[in-house]
């Protein structure tokens, strides 16, 4: 954040204080259901592409998640 407060508070305070704002929100684990919970889901142009949608705001969906070791390797001859 220094970096941040360098670089932005005097040129850029609108950017600086964004950036203090979301460092006041960063989720404490990497449970997205619980931020989600905490701060609620937002979704960009909801009205516009879900129109007729329930979204609560509360819910994310199970995706599961792929990790490299699951995949199988590439090789290049």
């Amino acid at each position: 954040m220094r970096g941040m407060k360098a670089k932005y508070e005097v040129n850029k305070p609108d950017v600086y204080k964004k950036w203090i704002d979301f460092a006041e929100t960063v989720p404490e684990s990497d449970n997205v259901q619980s931020y989600v919970t905490k701060e609620g889901l937002h979704v960009p142009f909801r009205e516009k592409l879900f129109p007729s949608c329930f979204l609560n705001g509360q819910s994310v969906l199970a995706v599961p998640i792929h990790r490299l070791q699951q995949r199988a390797s590439t090789q290049v001859t």
